[in-house]
């Protein structure tokens, strides 16, 4: 159940103490206190391991069919540049074969509560999933009239929101080791304003502010003691924060937890503006100085992240298709994992400035023509962090430590694909410094002028009004960019050095070679090599968007009003992150279908020129996927580059609005929007070298809001019982009607790498069974493609999930008890037809459930009442 209390108060008045101050002409005080107590369930579907699947039984997946054969990895042997498997017969695992702290923590998951679907998927619904928030918000202020001219207040606010997140394994919230993290936050500000009127045209209004927030994360499982579970002690004894290790899979739900985050932050603001009347023209003109820091500790995960993937159970080749479920399952139970980390974190505290000087001037050209000019200049500073602990870039011409060597080992056992000569691992991060601080750079100066007009033609009697702008508006970037590879080490698993023919590390001891210590920058560019990397565009420029409109406002009668306007807005320079890493798009296949022979090729083990070269990754063993040393950047498994400003968006609008008053207290308004919107933000494969033009996200084509209110025609005043007494109008006056209908469609719907047979879908976003045609893709694990040139498209226009079909509607009644006390009671129902709205289908073919929807969107009706009472 859905439960809402809020409540509150305010007080206002002068300030006056008797026989010691008497303000009421001059100082004027106001407080003002609200406080909120939710519960909003949010049931969760999740997939745990049977009583059956804990012992490692999982005879009963083959029911479903060959596809959810368990391999043995014990068994695997080397075939050419394959490895090959044996199954586990009867697709049991023996009991001696089971870790003993996969036990331990297959002892925290719940039993399943319903069937799920026929492979077991979806076998358990959490009741105990949602949001739990306590909210409090105060807020006080003083206004002093120094003079007739003179006129200041300040201002101090504090609120706090404490909340208990999901627990999907339908454990209580505060179970304390599979409970995870809780959310807190808090705000604090300042703010004082002074205005002075030097004369009836000429005004100067200065302000200062200051604001805080602050979002430390609450883990309910701090202090948790790994070795409990199993873990070697060097796991606790070198964690930063302890907390019970996180544990994922590829189908099952995992739990675990993070150190969490301290992230004190403060923004600082001088405003000043000065506003002068001239004859026709009023100018106003003046500077907005900002500046903001952020000190954040992020613990990440401080007692280590384990991914139990597929890699060690799939088979009878290691590049087979993986199960639909299973075979994650059983490398947790044998205690192979095939990813993870271990976090030692450091802090930063980051500052970025702003500077914006503005002019504008309201010209008043005639009677009926007003024209708005203006012109903003603004830069806005490079986020710097106060020790240089930060990446600044990438150098991709640098030559590394391992280089010649690299090269020489390469040379003795090359790939046809590439040339001895081709083969060249150079590029490694760059660090601020002394000399360079900044993160990135940014432009000296941007410049952004705006237009607008409002004209009442008089050949048009007066009744319509014609408005129309254009401005640039440039983004502000914030603090961002801040990377700390190096400074914050990350101890990667490595859960293999051959293919997965063999173990390099198991659950019982993770890290056989002990954790990586940061080497901030000293090691330069030969920083993280081995290992996965990410820089910010160093060459940031401010996106920016160009803006235009233009509207027609008619009077129609003397009660209605229509409106017609047209919306445009241009973005340019928006932020696109790229994997420069990838695999050349010459190697990958064009089939349309699986192409076997490619994915063969790529992902063959070939001799590695590595090999000893980055100890302590998953590069430094004598083998490595052919596909790895194709790629520009074969020193590191990737290379992610933030924010280039790549990418843009294009959105119009037409609008419509009309209005109409009737007499008798009845007033009925209704907006509708048609619109697109398309942007490039993304690529289809990781090289491509244009973005891929595609319906936003946020796309809605068309919106329609209707909404009236209607005050009943009884009690004082009123048609009927205009003479009440008082008594009677308490019960039949101040009656007031309020409903809201909303009518849009939904997101669009995005795609993965699939396998389209072609015809109609017959989408039905609204049937939670079936939402569409499944028969019209490859479903068959075996044959999804892996390793090409992608071209199906990632959203279209016409496919999308459940959209907007709401009626919320209200009752308010007003009681006028005496001549200055009122209470007003509200009830208000928000969605009060109880329509669901659903999430997106499941869109991933080799899924149990592809095409059918297991989530709502949309909270179920809700009955919301209030009582205000102004004194």
């Amino acid at each position: 159940m859905s439960r809402y209390n809020q409540y509150g108060g305010s007080v206002s008045g002068p300030v006056w103490i008797p026989k010691l101050y008497d303000g009421r002409n001059r100082v004027f005080f106001f407080f003002g206190y609200e406080g909120i107590k939710d519960s909003l369930p949010a049931p969760v579907v999740s997939t745990v391991p049977t009583a059956a699947q804990k012992g490692g039984d999982f005879s009963a997946l083959l029911a479903s069919g060959n596809a959810y054969q368990i391999y043995d990895p014990a068994t695997g042997v080397r075939e050419g540049a394959r490895v090959r498997r044996l199954p586990f017969a009867g697709n049991v695992i023996p009991a001696n074969r089971i870790s003993p702290i996969a036990r331990n923590y297959l002892s925290y998951y719940p039993a399943p509560n319903q069937a799920g679907l026929p492979d077991g998927q979806d076998n358990l619904l959490s009741t105990t999933s949602g949001e739990r928030n306590d909210f409090f918000n105060y807020i006080g202020r003083m206004d002093v009239n120094i003079s007739d001219r003179h006129k200041l207040f300040a201002g101090v606010r504090h609120n706090q929101r404490v909340g208990q997140g999901s627990n999907n394994l339908n454990q209580s919230l505060t179970d304390p080791v599979t409970s995870g993290t809780g959310l807190s936050r808090r705000n604090w500000g300042i703010m004082a304003d002074d205005v002075y009127t030097f004369s009836p045209t000429l005004m100067l209004n200065s302000r200062a502010n200051w604001t805080r927030f602050s979002e430390p994360l609450r883990n309910f499982t701090e202090g948790f003691d790994s070795t409990s579970l199993g873990f070697p002690a060097y796991l606790a004894a070198n964690s930063s924060k302890r907390v019970v290790p996180r544990i994922r899979f590829s189908r099952y739900t995992g739990f675990g937890d993070t150190g969490g985050t301290t992230f004190p932050f403060d923004s600082f603001q001088l405003f000043e503006s000065v506003t002068k009347i001239l004859s026709k023209h009023s100018l106003k003109f003046g500077a907005d100085i900002r500046q903001q820091r952020e000190s954040q500790l992020n613990f990440g995960f401080s007692n280590g992240d384990f991914l139990f993937g597929t890699n060690w159970t799939q088979g009878p080749l290691d590049n087979a298709a993986a199960a639909p479920l299973g075979q994650d399952m059983a490398s947790f139970l044998l205690g192979l994992p095939t990813d993870g980390v271990y976090d030692n974190n450091t802090s930063r505290q980051n500052k970025r400035s702003y500077y914006g000087f503005f002019f504008t001037d309201d010209y008043r050209v005639s009677s009926n023509l007003t024209l708005n000019l203006g012109l903003r200049a603004e830069h806005e500073g490079a986020t710097t962090e106060r020790y240089n602990r930060s990446v600044n870039g990438f150098d991709d011409a640098a030559n590394l430590s391992i280089t010649a060597a690299a090269r020489a080992a390469y040379a003795l056992n090359p790939i046809p694909e590439l040339s001895v000569s081709a083969f060249r691992p150079l590029g490694g991060l760059t660090f601020a410094s002394n000399e360079n601080r900044e993160i990135y750079s940014t432009a000296s100066l941007n410049f952004s002028p705006r237009v607008g007009f409002a004209w009442k033609p008089d050949k048009l009697g007066g009744n319509t009004v014609i408005r129309g702008g254009a401005g640039v508006y440039y983004f502000v970037l914030g603090i961002n960019g801040a990377n700390q590879l190096g400074f914050s080490q990350a101890t990667p698993v490595v859960p293999t050095l051959d293919g997965f023919l063999t173990p390099a590390a198991t659950l019982a001891n993770p890290f056989p070679n002990g954790f990586a210590a940061p080497s901030g920058s000293s090691l330069g560019v030969n920083t993280f090599l081995g290992r996965a990397v990410t820089f910010y565009n160093p060459d940031t420029k401010n996106p920016y968007s160009v803006r235009w409109n233009l509207s027609i406002s008619r009077q129609l009668g003397a009660s209605t009003m229509f409106e017609i306007g047209y919306m445009g807005n241009k973005a340019v320079r928006l932020g696109v992150d790229q994997a420069l890493n990838g695999i050349p798009v010459n190697f990958l296949s064009t089939s349309p279908t699986r192409d076997q022979a490619t994915i063969n090729t790529l992902t063959a083990n070939v001799a590695n020129p590595y090999a000893g070269l980055l100890p302590g990754t998953a590069l430094n063993g004598g083998l490595v996927a052919r596909n790895q040393l194709l790629r520009r950047y074969s020193q590191f498994p990737s290379v992610t580059a933030q924010a280039l400003n790549d990418g843009s968006s294009h959105f119009h609008a037409l609008q419509a609005r009309i209005e109409r008053r009737f007499s008798g207290g009845l007033q009925l308004t209704g907006n509708f929007q048609y619109s697109k919107l398309i942007e490039k933000r993304s690529r289809l494969n990781d090289l491509d070298p244009l973005l891929e033009k595609r319906i936003a996200a946020e796309d809605r084509p068309w919106r329609l809001v209707t909404n009236g209110s209607y005050d009943l025609p009884f009690g004082r005043g009123k048609r009927f019982g205009g003479n009440v007494n008082r008594w009677a109008n308490l019960a039949v006056g101040e009656w007031t009607f309020n409903a809201i209908y909303t009518l849009q469609p939904g997101a669009p719907l995005t795609w993965g790498n699939v396998i389209y047979f072609g015809g109609p879908l017959n989408i039905d976003p609204h049937n939670p069974d079936i939402a569409f045609d499944r028969t019209r893709f490859n479903r068959v694990a075996a044959q999804q493609l892996d390793f090409n040139l992608r071209t199906f498209p990632t959203r279209f226009a016409n496919l999308r999930q459940d959209g907007v079909n709401q009626l919320d509607f209200s009752v308010i009644k007003g009681f006028k008890i005496g001549e200055t006390v009122n209470l007003t009671y509200r009830c208000e129902f928000f969605n009060s037809t109880n329509r669901p709205i659903f999430s997106a289908p499941q869109l991933a073919p080799t899924n149990t459930n592809f095409g059918v929807i297991t989530n709502q969107a949309n909270q179920p009706r809700r009955i919301q009442m209030a009582l205000r009472l102004v004194f």
